[in-house]
């Protein structure tokens, strides 16, 4: 797929993507969650958030878009096949904020969409320390997720308060104790 510096409009993605699937016969697929549990200082991407009761809310109503958009996609593509992808990411915000259901929503519409082998397809969701639970990493395993992506930032306790972040070292250890214990592939 040619990159270039000027804005891509709607219906010359949409041609460039057919061509990428045409050529290489993959893709790989982002999803964005634009809800997080605070907006730190030193993010300038657009996110939302809210009431900490809301959050899963707000988070499960992005998931409906998702879906809308990728079934979108995919039905003006008109491919016959189910297209295979090469990676799945699912960032945001902090997409760990969705609901065990929302999460097995969006799986279902990626599997109904997708050829999605998890042997050679990557699937990585973001998350903050203070969002990993051991219930939440159990449900994204057999889910197929294989790859966790954890914003750290620092691990000074002073500068992380004064970023907004609300979790603290101390949090991001136990995040990391989590997932080593979890099996899963991890960055931070």
């Amino acid at each position: 797929v040619q990159t270039c510096a000027l804005p891509i409009y709607p219906e010359k993605s949409k041609s460039l993507l057919k061509k990428a699937i045409q050529e290489s016969g993959e893709v790989s697929v982002y999803c964005g969650i634009t809800v997080c549990p605070y907006i730190c200082k030193f993010c300038r991407y657009y996110n939302r958030t809210g009431p900490l009761k809301n959050l899963g809310q707000m988070a499960g109503d992005d998931i409906e878009d998702v879906i809308a958009e990728m079934q979108n996609v995919t039905e003006e593509l008109g491919e016959q096949n189910k297209i295979k992808t090469t990676s799945i990411y699912i960032g945001g915000g902090t997409p760990t904020l969705l609901s065990k259901e929302s999460v097995r929503k969006l799986f279902d519409k990626l599997n109904e969409l997708y050829d999605i082998n998890t042997n050679t397809t990557e699937i990585t969701i973001e998350c903050t320390p203070d969002t990993i639970t051991d219930d939440k990493l159990n449900i994204l395993k057999q889910l197929g997720v294989n790859r966790i992506s954890m914003g750290v930032q620092r691990l000074d306790d002073e500068w992380l308060k004064s970023m907004n972040r609300k979790h603290s070292s101390g949090d991001v250890l136990k995040a990391l104790k989590l997932l080593n214990e979890s099996g899963i592939n991890y960055n931070i």
